[in-house]
């Protein structure tokens, strides 16, 4: 009988250890990667595939993915959409290795491209209900 109980035991833990596991790969956001040609990089001010942006802006595209690279090489991503409440701002640092690991979304009103001293900046507007400013890239010229 008690060996009979230890079989119990020893299942019972073998199936909460795998319904932890399981629980725990759900919570955990989807890894994105990188795509060379639909994706907008900044890899620390070098641009690829700056007109796709450019295209956003304007409103010939409904989505557009900004990938910036941390200063140790890990991307972080920006997924922007357009909804009815303005500018929905996905924001992924789940491939950050020495961040916080998380995606948080937003709305914003608008994106624009301005001019700087030495280049061009893309400036998310009225985020948030705190309705601040944020840079998404900033390159010069």
């Amino acid at each position: 009988m008690r060996s009979a109980a230890v079989k119990m035991i020893v299942v019972f833990m073998a199936l909460l250890t795998i319904m932890g596991c399981g629980g725990q790969a759900l919570d955990r956001p989807e890894q994105a990667a990188v795509n060379d040609a639909e994706d907008v990089i900044d890899k620390h001010g070098e641009m690829k595939n700056d007109e796709l942006l450019d295209a956003f802006v304007i409103g010939d595209r409904d989505v557009v993915r900004v990938v910036r690279y941390t200063t140790e090489g890990d991307p972080l991503f920006y997924t922007l959409s357009r909804k009815q409440e303005g500018l929905e701002v996905r924001y992924d640092t789940s491939q950050d290795k020495f961040g916080s690991s998380t995606v948080k979304s937003y709305v914003c009103q608008s994106l624009q491209k301005t001019e700087t001293n030495n280049g061009y900046a893309y400036q998310l507007n009225e985020c948030g209900r705190a309705g601040k400013t944020i840079t998404l890239i900033e390159t010069r010229t």
